[in-house]
């Protein structure tokens, strides 16, 4: 039990031979209890010993174990119960080996114990206001006197000292430093803190406490399973506990992949909307269970509708994640602090009921029926001389429990309590203990976006802040995606690198170097930009250095994929020949957004001759795909592109005319040659042969280019209209655009678009929103920041969004010219495949390309803003608003960290009511991947109820997370850069200020003075469109025999067409190709092995992911000297793979179906030797996590789970259902 009713007067310790009493203890009723602790405490008594109980029982209620920090022992330890109330005990006759039913009743209802348990921890930020190796050596103290290094020190030495003590932790990658850094001796005693006293316990266990709000679910898989990768292997931890104290809102994905999927029983975290708090604590809602699939949630995503994890509040549930009150025991409480060890006993007492009655106040904001509450004893770094933490601590318990004469329980507690039980503990322990009682649980449904701590303070900044740095983030993770794949292909080479030690060996230290760099930039002071600016650089950095580190290693692979032995042979001369004759210079093209590709600048320059520049297509999605493929070049003319044989010609412009915001920093090219890289294998790379083919035919010269002035360059897909509106039709949906203006006015059918313009003409009237035409499909502009020029109002700054007035309108800025330019050529060649619409505008520092391609699905705009000007002294929050021709009734949807939609209402919270103070920063939500508005046919407006609709649906698809909403009906908006000259006051002490050069020293060695000009940043946005007829364009059984559909339609399809749309693009734009560009001899033909090739057998469905394909370990490493490097290796290789169903139920009528996948499929050539399904991170069993795992709900543990999960051991084939993501380790052999 967790849980005793009742309270006992224990004057002496067990005996030993108590002790081994306790095994069975979890099974015997309360009444079997009070007769066992009876008989004990007689056979105590009688030993004469004087010391307070203190043991381990087993906790099995409810069929149920825990095996957090030991997986195999199910022992927790029970707190020390120390010496219980006299008055009490003497009121229980304890004289009798047995007690009647009706007394144990008496007893209980006599006396009501609260169980206080008390978790030390300290939250340490991996990088904030100094970088993570500033943080863990303690260096430039000027700016925060910090060493993680002593923290985690000190506190393993009082844990030693102290068997009594215990602490918490989170952050993996501090961890793995000091762990790698301390003595085999060292590293036994904290296994035995951790398996055999219990005292040190780890929560969450990732390699960061990772933001919820600006991060994707791959980047949060993968760095919690790089720090659960640590933990299983080095200490054998498994952690149950998510622990999210400190990030600015939380997410639904955070409860249902992070949490539930990972193998997690809880998740607590510290901060919610102030006025979301105040009501739960009015309404004891301080706890409850987070069920993410509620039947009752109009948002439901999964088909399994029994998931829910308990969750709670931490801080003493006041938004934070402290001690209760100012009960602050470290070293660096600040001045005025007097550590209670200090005090004077009445001083002491004082002191201790003021804590106390702090405690009371936390008890009376959760569940009546609850005996147990958390107080959270630690803040940001504390613990850096743990010794006085702990010695403040002990005093504090050991006073309370010694039923001090001065200290009136009852009168404090009373009447819910009328004695307390304070003790050591952990999240884990106290879990088990909520999950014990009996008291309901409120369910919640919804999340916790957007959060603010005041009228006037939304944290919504920074879901925009440091757009490059999210961008980059963004950038690593699919990098990430690929280069595993790439280095887990299968060759039939015996020299490929990954049956080389050597080279293996250091490309697995390299991907190692990767993962560690993107892992800490998923920390929620990381990716969402509010770091100080010199550890944004530091983040940048790392990954970089990663990304570096790993390019040698792909293109070793690559070239062993498309060479072979010509580039590999057994020949050592041949071999150094053919490397240096054949894609000798292969190189990883980075910066294509930023127009510079050195190798395919210089080796197509007027100087260049005799040599071909080849290029490969890497695309990592697991289906077959077609692009365009952006390659800056070196001169102007006419190219040849061969694919497979096929020639094609094609010519282009540069993506961004040259403008004066423009430097060779930001387009080093003047030209760029665009072409459609078709048929792109799945998992898999293509090479293009690319020659010039004669100088003097120009590539695409600016006096080709018209103004728009009345005449239009028209082409092959473009027809001219009536009123200066023509459409252009790409083989998906027609496009109006006005031929004087640029503006585009509508995106649908051919023949919706020929009605609305008669019923124009009908109606004399141009341009209104119920023909379903628009003004223009974007316009731009800013808000001003809130600057409250030193007074004591919430500014505008990293975390906060805050325009200058409430209610203030955006600030439009006018176009001044665009242009048509039909550039773009398809793989048949000879004709353009598309247009651009290049716009300018009345201020330098925007600039937009529109571009309209042949058989793309979507419209991309292209857009380049800053530097933001700031000589006016204000700044300014730039945002693009789409205009649509959706009535969408004050409702949109953004997605939650790629996964889950979630319905957005203006002014209003589903399960709270919002009092507005703040109508647009108030309205803003993270868009990490999309946001969508839609109407449904057969709904109408809420205050309209007779209103005619048609269905239509808008959504916009972003490269990086951005704040979005739709501030007025028919539009969408986007904020994709800021910039602020004041800090917000909420710790990082400097404005979102971003310049091109850099910043001075830090204080007193500077004053961090930006350098240079307002940063520029690019982005791409990917706008999808239906209107009234609605069409599945993409099967879930595009591949035979790889998918078969359970059932034959969704019967839980709701018609979410918008959400379909969104996600038709939402992978791709994830996964951009990576481009590899190298140059070979021109006069002989390069002998590729291969062309192209596919690490998959075929195709999977489009509505699946291939999440993860990862390498874990290879015996060829192991046994290649003993083979003598044999052709043919015999031993087996363990792969990581996940697989994810990319729709929800409701959003599509095929592809919401479930889906059945053969294994065997990702392994071709290779055969499956042995599966085992895991928890998310691969540190678990699927089945032990289902055995084992809280039933919160009632309904049975893992029974949902199991419906259709079992892998067929003949073919493989396993089932995924809408929204699921599975993980399995896979033994090739």
């Amino acid at each position: 039990m967790c849980v005793i009713g009742i309270i006992l007067s224990v004057t002496s310790s067990l005996s030993s031979s108590s002790l081994s009493s306790f095994s069975s203890l979890s099974s015997l009723s309360t009444l079997s209890l009070l007769s066992f602790w009876t008989a004990t405490i007689k056979n105590t008594n009688e030993e004469g010993q004087a010391s307070a109980a203190s043991s381990i029982i087993t906790s099995n209620s409810n069929s149920n174990t825990i095996s957090n920090n030991n997986n195999n022992n199910n022992l927790i330890p029970l707190p020390q119960k120390a010496v219980q109330a006299e008055a009490q005990a003497e009121q229980v006759q304890i004289q009798k080996a047995e007690v009647q039913e009706g007394e144990v009743q008496e007893v209980q209802e006599a006396v009501s114990v609260l169980n206080i348990h008390v978790v030390p921890h300290s939250h340490d930020d991996v990088g904030w206001l100094k970088t993570i190796d500033q943080y863990y050596y303690g260096l430039n103290n000027t700016i925060q006197d910090v060493s993680v290094q002593n923290i985690l020190t000190s506190v393993i030495q009082s844990l030693l000292e102290n068997p009594k003590r215990t602490f918490t932790y989170v952050e993996m990658k501090f961890f793995t430093l000091w762990y790698n850094q301390q003595s085999l001796d060292l590293q036994q005693q904290v296994y035995h803190l951790i398996h055999s006293t219990k005292q040190l316990n780890f929560v969450n266990g990732g390699w960061c406490m990772h933001d919820e709000g600006t991060t994707h679910y791959i980047g949060m898989i993968d760095q919690t399973t790089l720090g659960h990768t640590f933990l299983r292997q080095e200490l054998n931890v498994i952690p149950t506990i998510g622990w999210q104290l400190d990030p600015f809102g939380h997410s639904k994905t955070q409860a249902s992949l992070l949490t539930y999927k990972m193998g997690m029983n809880a998740l607590y975290f510290g901060r919610i909307d102030y006025q979301d708090l105040s009501i739960r604590q009015l309404t004891k809602e301080c706890e409850g269970l987070w069920n993410f699939n509620m039947k009752d949630d109009p948002s439901k995503t999964s088909a399994d509708d029994n998931s829910s994890i308990f969750w709670g509040l931490t801080g003493s549930y006041n938004g934070n994640y402290g001690p209760p009150g100012n009960f602050c025991f470290d070293i660096h409480c600040g001045k005025g602090y007097i550590p209670l060890i200090d005090m004077k006993h009445q001083q002491l007492i004082q002191h201790i009921t003021t804590f106390l009655l702090s405690v009371r106040e936390q008890s009376e904001r959760t569940a009546e029926k609850s005996n147990n509450i958390m107080i959270t004893m630690g803040e940001d770094f504390q613990y850096q001389n743990a010794s006085i933490n702990y010695a403040n601590l002990d005093l504090l318990i050991n006073t309370i429990m010694q039923n001090n004469t001065d200290i009136d329980i009852p009168s404090i507690f009373g009447p819910q309590y009328n004695q307390i039980n304070i003790f050591y503990s952990s999240p884990e322990y106290y879990t088990q203990c909520k999950y014990n009682e009996t008291s309901s649980k409120v369910k919640s449904y919804d999340d916790f976006f957007p959060y603010s701590d005041c009228p006037n303070c939304f944290w919504t900044g920074y879901f925009t802040s440091r757009p490059s740095l999210k961008k980059f983030e963004r950038i690593g993770s699919s990098f990430i995606l690929a280069s595993r794949q790439i280095l887990s292909s299968r060759t039939s080479i015996s020299t490929s690198s990954l049956t080389n030690p050597t080279v293996s060996n250091t490309c697995t230290d390299q991907m190692y170097l990767l993962d560690d760099a993107h892992g800490v930039l998923q920390h929620h002071d990381g990716v969402s930009g509010t770091s100080k600016q010199h550890v944004a650089y530091d983040y940048a950095k790392r990954l970089q250095e990663g990304i570096d580190g790993v390019v040698p290693c792909l293109i070793h692979k690559l070239k062993d994929q498309f060479l072979g032995g010509n580039s590999s042979s057994n020949d050592n001369d041949n071999d150094d020949n053919n490397d240096n004759k054949y894609l000798k210079d292969l190189t990883y093209c980075q910066l294509l957004n930023e127009t510079i590709c050195d190798i395919s600048t210089s080796s197509t320059s007027s100087n260049s001759s005799n040599t071909d520049l080849y290029v490969i297509v890497y695309n990592s999605l697991a289906s077959e795909r077609s692009t365009v493929i952006d390659l800056p070049v070196g001169s102007s003319g006419k190219y040849i592109i061969v694919d497979s044989f096929r020639p094609f010609i094609l010519s282009r412009s540069n993506s961004v005319d040259n403008n004066d915001n423009d430097d060779d920093s930001v387009n080093d090219s003047s030209f760029v040659l665009s072409f459609m890289a078709d048929s792109l294998p799945p998992v898999g790379g293509k090479v293009f042969r690319i020659r010039k083919q004669t100088e003097s035919e120009l590539l695409v010269d600016k006096k080709d280019q018209q103004q728009i002035k009345g005449n239009n360059n028209s082409n092959n897909i473009i027809r001219d209209d009536d009123d200066d509106l023509t459409e252009i039709f790409n083989g998906r949906f027609t496009v109006a655009v006005n031929t004087k203006t640029g503006n585009i006015h509508r995106i649908g059918s051919h023949d919706l678009f020929k009605q609305q313009q008669q019923q124009q003409q009908q109606e004399g009237q141009k341009g209104q929103n119920k023909n379903n035409l628009i003004a223009g499909l974007s316009a731009w502009g800013y808000y001003t920041s809130f600057d409250s020029n030193g007074t004591s109002s919430q500014n505008s700054g990293a975390y906060i969004f805050r325009p200058s007035t409430p209610n203030q309108k955006l600030h439009f800025i006018p176009v001044t010219n665009t242009t048509v330019v039909n550039n773009i050529a398809d793989s048949g060649g000879g004709g353009h495949g598309g247009i651009e619409i290049h716009t300018k505008y009345e201020v330098p520092w925007i600039q937009t390309i529109t571009r309209i391609c042949k058989d793309v699905p979507y419209i991309e705009v292209e857009y380049q803003v800053g530097p933001i000007p700031v000589n006016d002294g204000v700044g300014k929050e730039i945002v693009t608003r789409y205009n649509t021709n959706v009535d969408n009734d004050a409702t949109f949807y953004t997605d939650s960290n790629g996964r889950e939609f979630m319905k957005r209402q203006r002014n209003h919270r589903p399960t709270w009511d919002l009092s507005v103070y703040e109508p647009v920063a108030g309205n803003y939500y993270p868009v990490n991947t999309a946001i969508y508005v839609e109407r449904k046919q057969q709904g109408q407006r809420n205050d309209e109820p007779s209103s005619p609709s048609r269905s239509a649906a808008f959504a916009v698809v972003t490269d990086r997370t951005q704040g979005g909403s739709s501030i007025l009906d028919y539009t969408v908006e986007l904020m994709v850069h800021r910039r602020t000259l004041v800090d917000d006051g909420r710790g990082v002490g400097e404005p979102i200020n971003e310049t091109d050069i850099g910043i001075t020293s830090c204080p007193p060695y500077g004053n961090t003075n930006r350098i240079g000009e307002g940063l520029i940043i690019r982005g791409k946005h990917r706008i999808i469109v239906v209107d009234e007829k609605r069409e599945t364009t993409i099967s879930a059984t595009t591949t035979t025999n790889t998918t078969t559909e359970v059932g034959n339609k969704s019967n839980d399809f709701d018609d979410s067409f918008g959400a379909q749309l969104a996600r038709s693009e939402m992978d791709a734009s994830f996964a951009e190709p990576l481009v590899f560009v190298g140059t070979a001899p021109s006069s002989e033909e390069t002998p590729f092995r291969v062309k192209s090739f596919s690490g998959l057998k075929k195709s999977l469905p489009h509505n699946i992911m291939l999440i993860t394909k990862q390498l874990l370990c290879d015996d060829n490493d192991e046994k290649e000297e003993e083979q003598e490097k044999e052709s043919t290796p015999t031993s087996t290789s363990t792969f990581l793979v996940r697989l994810g169903h990319q729709y929800a139920i409701g959003e599509d009528i095929v592809l919401s179906l479930p889906v059945n996948i053969d294994l065997s499929i990702i392994f071709p050539g290779q055969s499956i030797k042995d599966i085992q399904e895991t928890t998310l991170s691969g540190n678990r069993d699927i089945e032990d996590w289902r055995n084992e795992r809280f039933d919160w709900t009632g309904t049975g543990t893992g029974e949902t789970d199991k419906k259709n999960d079992d892998v067929s051991s003949e073919s493989y084939t396993i089932t995924l259902t809408p929204m699921d993501i599975r993980t399995f380790k896979i033994q090739i052999k």
